[in-house]
């Protein structure tokens, strides 16, 4: 009886002995789960703490600014009449003093003059509507806001005599034929030969703002021959024709407006009172 009950203890000690390894063993096992957990937790902690990689911003380099290239100024268009008088006295007074001479020296004009027979000056008509100007109007006279010479316009106004032909006041030497700058334009310039009676045996007509020119250096020409056709400069006026004449030949161009006559004549009075005998 007694080895029963030894038995029977023994056996309930193995139970309760089974039963607390068992309770021993879950908190160990629930460990390593727990620590699988705190592993994937600081990994995914750790993934999320992680910094972004950098991005290194790109640096570019500071362009030049382009400056714009600077507008041409455009020529203004000419105007009627007096707009365009008041500019051709700022053109000309202040940039056309430069020294352009005849191409034919004063030397060399008894020559040409005895080289063939009926060059000689016969009297003087007007340049424009010869031989008396028919059909033209002088807009700008010798003298006004001190003009070295005169403006002839045709009679319809503004541009409507563009490529009016222009006639050699008289007989005469074509010395110059060039297109100058600074307010002139083409210009022709004309030696005549008055007589050894005369104060000045020689007089000088000048013709510019020219459209084309018609004849050359050197050429003889007479009274009433076409040497060319009104302009406007290039389109820097209306068009009209500066007719000048002088006493004193082979003076510069000019200035166009000056308040010194001397060598100038107004060329309307010289004309009338040497106009061709009937």
């Amino acid at each position: 009886m007694r080895q029963l009950i030894f038995f029977l203890f023994g056996v309930l000690l193995l139970v309760a002995c089974s039963e607390n390894s068992e309770q021993m063993s879950v908190p160990q096992s629930l460990s390593v789960k727990e620590k699988n957990n705190q592993k994937e937790n600081t990994t995914t902690q750790t993934k999320e703490i992680a910094p972004k990689s950098k991005v290194v911003p790109t640096i570019k380099k500071p362009q030049k600014e382009k400056k714009a290239a600077p507008k041409q100024k455009k020529k203004p268009k000419p105007k009627i009449q007096q707009a365009d008088i008041e500019e051709e006295i700022v053109d000309l007074t202040e940039e056309a003093i430069h020294y352009i001479p005849n191409e034919i020296p004063e030397s060399e004009y008894p020559y040409y003059f005895s080289a063939k027979e009926g060059y000689l000056s016969d009297g003087f008509d007007f340049p424009v509507g010869k031989p008396d100007a028919v059909g033209y109007y002088k807009s700008q006279n010798f003298g006004d806001r001190l003009h070295l010479g005169e403006d002839w316009n045709g009679n319809r106004g503004g541009n409507t005599d563009f490529g009016d032909p222009v006639y050699a006041s008289a007989n005469g030497l074509v010395t110059f034929v060039q297109d100058v700058c600074c307010g002139w334009g083409n210009t022709i310039r004309i030696i005549h030969y008055v007589g050894e009676d005369s104060e000045q045996p020689y007089v000088e007509s000048l013709y510019s703002h020219l459209h084309t020119m018609h004849v050359d250096v050197g050429q003889l020409v007479k009274r009433g021959q076409q040497i060319g056709t009104i302009g406007t400069a290039e389109g820097r006026y209306v068009a009209h024709l500066h007719f000048e004449m002088r006493d004193f030949i082979n003076m510069s161009i000019g200035p166009g407006y000056s308040d010194d006559q001397q060598g100038y004549l107004d060329p309307t009075p010289y004309i009338k009172q040497h106009r061709p005998l009937q």
